[in-house]
């Protein structure tokens, strides 16, 4: 039997063990009715030691949720076994691998190989004994920086968030209580320093140096239909190809786990039309897919298109296949509109315009360049605001018709005159009002005095009754009518 003791206001459970020691438990400060609640758990453990029969159910719960401080001291007297989490003191290595092998069955063979990419990055800085739960925040942001000065921003941020993604399952496996990289920001994965526009003329020169119709073709199949290298051309079939229809299917790998998003079609272009008819023209009969003789996993297609650059005396650029297919999506949203050219690539307008879409040489020549050369509008005529930043292109003078001239010269003198001859006491009001100049409205009539001139002047008036005459309200003058006043032919 055990007893609850009071000592210095503290609770202490006593009790004689199953070795027949005598020991106590210390509570600390509590209610008298907390106490007996433990003691009675207390003898229920001491009966399970004596009699080795199962620990009641209610006990079992309590001992798996009391603290660990609580639960150290009923080890230290000798009434259960020590707390052993397994998850907890997993390697890192091991939870690395763990995670990797489950993901086996449903991640593409190219993200299985980023993730194994980030498990050597991980490793190397933690080591693989280090213990998951060890990690902190502190050291993710030590990793980041680590990894900031022997990579790329992009290459950086794809590190990082995939050992979010580690951690997050670790999280999600009960392993951790939080990521250490829940807090660690990943950063842009652009890298436009590595983004090249590969001229059409270029890539023609390389297919005139490829060994065989087959990378003839997958060099267009890259450039001219966008295709991702290798998967894409790879999974092509000549059933896939609708020359009735001047379309072509596509089976896309990588976008096929999105619903709807297994298949795309693009137009039979006319650069890859003529090289799938001579690739179909030397296929074997019966033959399946279009490209049969480089579908070995073991053969490196960067290395032979290398190869290829190499013979054709071409310098290689950045990201050979992926620049490609940003080459082509550039040059297709020049023609068609954006949405267009994504339904036909695969991907969205999002990630065209941060991952594909480039700004080439021709688009700055294009805008430099005048929208008419024989006397359209001039766009290199610079504003007069830089003439102080240099010598601005001068603008030719535009000719003015004879007609135009002529007209303008009499409307100049016209004008003259209104300003030379004075108009008298009577201004525009008539000095007599007849019927007949009512019907002449719209067009207001002015009344004459000797000396005044109206020559040249016409428009649309507002003629109100006045005593005496009619009075004008206003008056707008017009240049391309000819004014008939009362008393005087213009």
């Amino acid at each position: 039997m055990a007893s609850v003791n009071k000592e210095s206001g503290r609770r202490i459970i006593q009790f004689v063990s199953a070795d027949q020691k005598r020991r106590s438990v210390r509570l600390g400060k509590c209610e008298q009715r907390t106490a007996e609640g433990v003691r009675l758990h207390v003898e229920r453990l001491i009966e399970s030691q004596t009699t080795g029969m199962p620990l009641h159910s209610e006990t079992s719960g309590w001992l798996a949720g009391i603290s660990d401080d609580l639960h150290d001291r009923l080890v230290r007297a000798k009434l259960t076994q020590p707390r052993v989490d397994f998850r907890r003191g997993i390697l890192l290595g091991d939870m690395l691998d763990q995670y990797i092998a489950r993901r086996l069955a449903d991640m593409k063979p190219w993200s299985i190989k980023m993730l194994r990419q980030c498990k050597d990055k991980l490793i190397g800085f933690f080591g693989k004994d280090k213990p998951v739960a060890a990690i902190t925040a502190a050291d993710a942001m030590d990793f980041k920086r680590s990894l900031a000065t022997e990579h790329s921003v992009a290459y950086v941020a794809k590190l990082v968030l995939l050992s979010r993604q580690f951690f997050r399952d670790a999280v999600d496996s009960e392993i951790l209580a939080k990521s250490p990289f829940a807090k660690v920001k990943a950063g842009s994965q652009r890298n436009p320093d590595r983004q090249r526009f590969v001229d059409a003329a270029v890539i023609d020169q390389a297919i005139e140096h490829a060994p065989d119709i087959e990378w003839k073709l997958l060099i267009a199949l890259a450039r001219y239909g966008g295709l991702r290298v290798p998967s894409e051309p790879l999974a092509m079939r000549w059933a896939d190809v609708l020359w009735d229809q001047g379309k072509v299917l596509v089976r896309a790998s990588k976008t096929e786990h999105h619903q709807g998003k297994g298949v795309r079609y693009i137009p039979l272009f006319p650069e890859i039309r003529k090289y799938l008819l001579e690739a179909f023209g030397q296929a074997e009969d019966g033959a399946e897919y279009v490209i049969t003789r480089h579908r070995d996993p073991a053969v490196n297609l960067r290395t032979q298109f290398l190869r290829i650059l190499a013979r054709a005396g071409i310098k290689p650029w950045p990201k050979l296949f992926q620049n490609l297919r940003s080459s082509r999506q550039t040059e297709l949203t020049e023609t068609w509109p954006a949405h267009v050219v994504c339904a036909w690539l695969g991907n969205s307008e999002v990630v065209a315009r941060n991952h594909y879409l480039q700004v080439t040489d021709e688009h700055f020549a294009s805008a430099a360049r005048d929208k008419d050369e024989t006397g359209g509008a001039e766009s290199g005529a610079a504003p007069a605001g830089f003439a102080s930043q240099g010598v601005a292109p001068t603008r030719e003078a535009k000719t003015v018709s004879p007609e135009l001239a002529r007209t303008s010269e009499e409307v100049r003198l016209n004008a003259k005159s209104c300003i030379d001859n004075g108009m008298g006491a009577t201004g525009f009001e008539p000095v007599k009002a007849e019927p007949a100049d009512l019907q002449s409205a719209p067009f207001g009539h002015l009344g004459t005095r000797p000396g005044f001139s109206a020559v040249g002047f016409s428009g649309r008036g507002n003629i109100r009754p006045r005593r005496g005459g009619m009075q004008v309200r206003s008056f707008r003058l017009k240049t391309e009518f000819d004014l008939e006043i009362p008393g005087s032919r213009v």
